[in-house]
């Protein structure tokens, strides 16, 4: 006799005897062609599923690491393009290798996108060999081939409903933007009439564009990350091809070959303590160059996700953008007499758990409990307090300015908040904002008089004064403006050369994150992918130099799983488009699938200690990152793995 569950709750139809006959992902696949997208919507990705991805097969036919996948717009397809120079042609559901195509590259294939409208019959492939090819599937032929970049090109965009343009983005700086209708004529170095964005023109002769995405619910925007902590979404209607702004400059003139952006069509996203670095500041202990390494929007095209290599992966607001304010005016006001709110059983229960996770020192579990309860209750002031607290004892990177974020939240909530206020004060002397610091501290005591000269209160003052003395003194030595005591690299000198004034603007008007994932860890290789998973987008998955992969919940940022996806480093985790299913690869020469198993069967890739493991990748990111490479290597030598390595040029770190 068998039983086969319903469609809310276990995906696995089962006999008496308990062996499962059908494997979770295939019994929605057959769902979902019976009842159509009603049944797809319930199946498709829930928390009790992702609780229970398991690897389900690898697929094996590349001779090196497998640097992108993309599946088709219906899922019954994925592409994988590696080292070895070859794009192979997958039908997951059977597991089968359809087709590998030779592409001609003589470099290592960064991108493969499937071109719209096409049946699935023609990709567009890049790599580290500046080439941009064309190539129909059926015939292995390259219909179409751009040699105009003259930096390794990383990665493609295309839109569904522009089924002839293909956008690229180069080391050189350049974003591209190749029209398949129009006879294209590469110039070598200069792109032709084919640029969309000079990067190096606006920053510098160092600039390297790493990452380009296109808005789903408005193909005209184009988001961009490079070898800074900037996403930058360009308004294509706004920038015309290979030249200045229409009107600008008459055809076949100079300006042609070095197009300018106008102040309007531009928007910078950047993490507030990235793009307002304080001077002095212990925020960046590290001294690693940053850089956006994969960009994606939601399927609504409003929240766009920025995996900051060095760094976190940020969500950010597009629609309604967060202005940085690293100083409410909140502590600076003689607070009202406002009572704590009094929390009902479940909050308060959290409340209670929260606490006694942060007097166990298991900081990051009271941040993720507190988190919950914001997300219940938004309107709380006690538990933006309580995670603040928990952020500053935990201290990881980032951490200080999240929890500077938390005090002015709390602030606002209620501007008599006591804790709050000295936080903020300690938060900006942390991020080197000295004279808001002071300004902070001077209204603290003000408006708390009974506290002014607690100890606490004095030793601030006293590290506030030494840190003071620090900076004037580096300012007579240099016989200008102070510096930093930290060089902050890739923040204001990450390029050769000197940004534009319009860049600086730019910079200074960037919009902050609104959530934050920790947990993984991004510095060995430039490469690595960050994306929403579900239909709402309700998790983000991001792949890690430790061999596996994190999974978040999007809205709290708690981590919900991680599994082991690779001996060293993974770096692609791409959700198929209907299905609870992944594809994942990075240094080993398989891709490798994942989906929901039977509720009882052995996880033998899933990691238990989730908190011990983002632990380890903090440290890992403030190791030096020479010694991590060889520490890799040393790994892949010692089990015998190497020889997937030998092909190709290996993957720049980031």
């Amino acid at each position: 006799m068998k039983r086969i569950a319903r469609a809310g709750d276990v995906t696995v139809s089962s006999s008496t005897s308990g062996a499962c006959t059908w494997a979770p992902t295939r019994l929605c696949e057959a769902l979902a062609l019976r009842f159509g997208s009603a049944a797809e919507r319930t199946m498709h990705v829930s928390e009790a599923l992702v609780n229970r991805l398991g690897l389900r097969s690898e697929l094996q036919g590349h001779n090196g690491c497998v640097n992108c996948l993309e599946w088709n717009a219906d899922g019954t397809l994925l592409a994988s393009g590696s080292d070895d120079y070859q794009v192979c042609l997958w039908q997951p559901q059977r597991d089968k290798l359809l087709h590998t195509i030779p592409t001609t590259h003589s470099g290592n294939i960064f991108s493969v996108k499937f071109m719209p409208e096409s049946n699935d019959g023609v990709v567009a492939t890049c790599a580290a060999d500046c080439h941009l090819k064309v190539i129909d599937v059926r015939f292995s032929e390259v219909t179409h081939q751009c040699s105009c970049h003259h930096g390794r090109v990383k990665r493609l965009a295309v839109a569904p409903h522009l089924p002839y343009l293909v956008w690229s983005a180069g080391e050189d700086g350049l974003i591209m933007q190749l029209d398949l209708r129009a006879k294209h004529r590469c110039r070598p170095g200069g792109g032709g009439g084919s640029v969309l964005v000079n990067l190096q023109s606006q920053c510098g002769v160092g600039s390297e564009a790493k990452c380009v995405a296109v808005c789903p619910s408005r193909p005209d925007l184009l988001a961009v990350g490079a070898n800074d902590p900037y996403v930058r979404v360009y308004d294509r209607r706004m920038v015309r091809l290979g030249g200045l702004p229409a009107g600008a400059a008459k055809p076949g003139s100079s300006a042609e070959q070095d197009p300018v952006t106008p102040d309007g069509a531009v928007q910078y996203f950047c993490p507030g303590h990235l793009s307002r670095p304080g001077s002095g500041t212990s925020e960046r202990r590290r001294r690693r160059p940053l850089a956006v390494t994969y960009v994606s929007y939601s399927a609504d095209g409003r929240h766009l996700l920025a995996n900051l290599g060095s760094e976190q992966v940020y969500l950010f607001d597009t629609a309604e953008p967060r202005r940085v304010d690293v100083l409410s005016a909140a502590p600076l006001q003689r607070p009202p007499d406002t009572p704590a709110e009094t929390l009902p059983g479940r909050l308060d229960r959290l409340r209670q758990e929260a606490n006694l996770c942060h007097q166990q020192s298991r900081y990051s579990a009271a941040i993720e409990l507190n988190s919950r309860a914001i997300r219940l209750r938004p309107s709380v002031a006690t538990f933006y307090s309580n995670r603040a607290a928990a952020y500053l004892k935990r201290a990881w990177d980032g951490d200080v300015y999240a929890a500077a974020r938390d005090c002015q939240r709390t602030l606002q909530l209620q501007p008599g908040h006591v804790k709050a206020a000295f936080r903020l004060c300690r938060c900006l002397l942390e991020l080197g904002h000295l004279r808001s610091a002071t300004e902070a501290l001077a209204a603290f005591r003000r408006h708390h008089t009974h506290q002014a000269n607690s100890h606490a209160v004095l030793m601030l003052e006293r590290d506030l004064k030494e840190a003071q003395f620090h900076q004037s003194g580096a300012a007579d030595r240099n016989g200008g403006p102070p510096e930093p005591l930290i060089k902050m690299e890739g923040l204001l000198d990450w390029s050769q050369g000197t940004p534009s004034d319009q860049e600086r603007s730019w910079r200074r008007s960037a919009a902050d994150f609104e959530t934050r994932y920790c947990g993984h860890c991004n510095t060995t290789t430039d490469i690595k992918e960050a994306n929403f998973f579900g239909r709402d987008g309700q998790f983000v998955l991001a792949g890690s130099d430790d061999g596996t992969f994190f999974i978040w919940e999007r809205h709290t940022a708690s981590i919900v799983r991680v599994l082991r996806g690779d001996s060293t480093i993974v770096n692609c985790v791409q959700p198929h488009p209907r299905l609870c299913l992944l594809a994942s690869s990075g240094i080993d020469s398989c891709v490798r699938l994942w989906e929901p198993l039977a509720e009882h069967a052995e996880q033998e890739r899933a990691v238990t200690d989730t908190d011990r493991a983002a632990l380890d990748n903090q440290q890992r990111m403030n190791a030096n990152p020479i010694d991590m490479m060889l520490l890799s290597f040393g790994a892949r030598v010692a089990t015998g793995t190497d020889d997937s390595v030998s092909q190709g040029v290996p993957c720049r770190t980031s």
